[in-house]
């Protein structure tokens, strides 16, 4: 989780001081600065109740670990699934801020129950990119999920900018 906050605190700072103006300014086909925090919030949101249920499930083998670093490489485009995608929901950073602090205070409860287990290695869920990863690296990706749109919001704010 501190791989999470840390994250966190860089999308924070980068936005901080944003007018109302930039924070819905999109160029092209990519999304606003509202947009990314919005599907931020989606992803976590679903991704932390999907998570919940693989921690009812029985345990199953151990999974090995999968390198997550390709996440940070914008090179490598993903489609946000429906569930995930933006849908106008987040009018202001004040909303964002809270639907944001939402969604990680359901991370935080994932893993807290993950580190409840006797084996936690034991407890996985398949990704659509990455097959089966344990809860831990779920919660690792999340960070680096962050990350990956904080680059995206800095090039669209240096485009627009430049």
């Amino acid at each position: 989780m501190e791989a999470l906050n840390e994250s966190r605190d860089k999308l924070w700072a980068c936005i901080a001081g944003l007018t109302e103006e930039q924070l819905h300014r999109s160029n092209g086909d990519a999304w606003s600065a509202l947009e990314n925090l919005e599907h931020l919030h989606l992803m976590e949101h679903a991704v932390s109740g999907l998570l919940q249920q693989a921690l009812q499930a029985p345990p199953g083998g151990a999974v090995p670990r999968v390198n997550l670093e390709s996440m940070l490489d914008r090179s490598n485009k993903y489609n946000a699934p429906p569930f995930g995608q933006p849908r106008g929901l987040v009018q202001n950073l004040d909303q964002a801020k809270q639907l944001l602090g939402e969604s990680q205070s359901a991370l935080e409860a994932v893993h807290a129950a993950v580190r409840q287990l006797d084996h936690p290695e034991t407890y996985s869920m398949e990704h659509p990119v990455y097959g089966a990863m344990n809860l831990d690296q779920w919660l690792e990706l999340f960070a680096l999920h962050t990350l990956r749109h904080l680059a995206q919001i800095e090039q669209s704010l240096s485009r627009s900018n430049g």
